[in-house]
């Protein structure tokens, strides 16, 4: 997906494949290659199809269409954001309606993700301390010198976490985040430093996004599970 360039990005107004690679074959894939390929059930490629996520074939008979490479592509795509990615078919409809927006930036990719990946939940109404939290947490970002507005969302999930944790009587400063936030930091800039000028950034850059959070959750739960084996196991 991130070591060669596709065009399945390359999508019209009906959602219909607007330049095709015929680099494989030059007649297409049936629908039971493609599934084979893409290594899916057949009605979930159907499924797909009708929910749009999946561009429609060429028709080549009644009820018949041949699939294109970008196809696969895509199919690959939406498997990866669904299973590894964790991502409900919603979100990732949402997802891909930037990538097919041309008029969508790179900036405009990452502001889709974070709709996908900040889920803002009400306080419960007996939730004390919310005020001090928030404050602690403008603390910490002046500190840390964020940008204000880019990083709105993020810091009032960083409110919800601080404030449930001294609800339920847990040890916590505003001040333990930033281990988190150097860690973040160094993990961004590299992702950072992975974007190249090409046709495919902006779904490059979705992939490891949405794949990058899922390595980190994935790289704190080992490591913690390390750190107790080597600490309190027999």
């Amino acid at each position: 997906m991130c070591a060669k360039r596709t065009q399945w990005l390359c999508l019209g107004d009906r959602g219909r494949l607007t330049e095709r690679d015929h680099s494989a074959t030059g007649v297409g894939l049936r629908i039971s290659e493609l599934a084979r390929r893409a290594g899916m059930p057949i009605p979930t490629v159907k499924f797909y199809l009708r929910e749009g996520l999946l561009p429609p074939g060429t028709p080549t008979a009644r009820n018949q269409a041949r699939y294109e490479e970008s196809h696969l592509e895509r199919l690959r795509l939406i498997r990866a954001l669904t299973t590894v990615g964790g991502l409900e078919i919603g979100a990732v409809r949402g997802l891909l309606a930037v990538l097919e927006d041309p008029g969508v930036t790179l900036a405009g990719v990452y502001a889709g993700l974070e709709k996908v990946g900040f889920t803002a939940l009400p306080y419960p109404a007996d939730f004390d301390g919310v005020d001090a939290a928030r404050a602690n947490i403008d603390a910490l970002a002046d500190k840390l010198g964020w940008d204000d507005e880019a990083t709105r969302s993020g810091r009032e999930s960083l409110v919800q976490v601080l404030t449930t944790l001294r609800v339920l009587g847990c040890d916590a400063d505003a001040r333990f985040f930033l281990a988190f936030a150097h860690a973040a930091g160094s993990v961004v800039d590299a992702e950072m430093s992975l974007i190249k000028e090409t046709d495919d950034a902006k779904a490059e850059a979705m992939v490891r996004s949405v794949l990058f959070d899922v390595l980190m959750s994935v790289m704190l739960r080992t490591v913690r599970q390390h750190q107790v084996a080597a600490r309190f196991g027999d």
